[in-house]
């Protein structure tokens, strides 16, 4: 992916699922990738069984709705991470913004990054308690941890 952005989702209320992808940044190399997922608007995005790694000049994943890059975001984008591994990115692995933003996490390692979990804006992001969030410069952290009995359900399949 060399100097741009692997998937940027762009359209109101649409949901997309990016499943079983090796997202790979070429971190090393001469012209790196920018972004591995960069969310720009819709209703939702899942991400399940995926690597995103080695983005040197940006970040593995970048949720934050457009009009929330001007801080005026009132809709609600929801996402959700699971059976997946975001590492080693320089910026960020995650960074997720909006005061009506959930995101969920699910069997999902976050590691050898930047700083793995960046919320701005009053965002939330759930863990299911089966996560592996270390090894970063900055590991960040959950927002909560939802029930054991709730692990299992991680995502609605459109």
């Amino acid at each position: 992916m060399a100097g741009t952005t692997a998937f940027i989702i762009n359209g109101t209320n649409i949901s997309v699922v990016i499943s079983g992808f090796d997202i790979e940044g070429l971190g090393n190399s001469v012209s790196p990738g920018v972004n591995g997922i960069n969310f720009l608007n819709g209703a939702s995005l899942i991400v399940r069984n995926t690597k995103i790694r080695g983005f040197r000049n940006g970040y593995g994943i970048d949720f934050r709705p457009a009009p929330m890059r001007s801080c005026s975001f009132t809709g609600a984008a929801d996402f959700t991470l699971t059976d997946s591994n975001v590492a080693q990115n320089t910026g960020f692995g995650m960074i997720i913004n909006g005061a009506a933003t959930t995101a969920r996490v699910g069997n999902t390692t976050v590691t050898n990054d930047g700083t793995g979990i960046t919320l701005l804006g009053s965002a939330t992001v759930k863990s299911y308690g089966d996560n592996r969030l270390d090894g970063n410069t900055t590991d960040g952290a959950f927002s909560s941890i939802l029930p054991k009995d709730r692990a299992r359900r991680y995502a609605p399949y459109p």
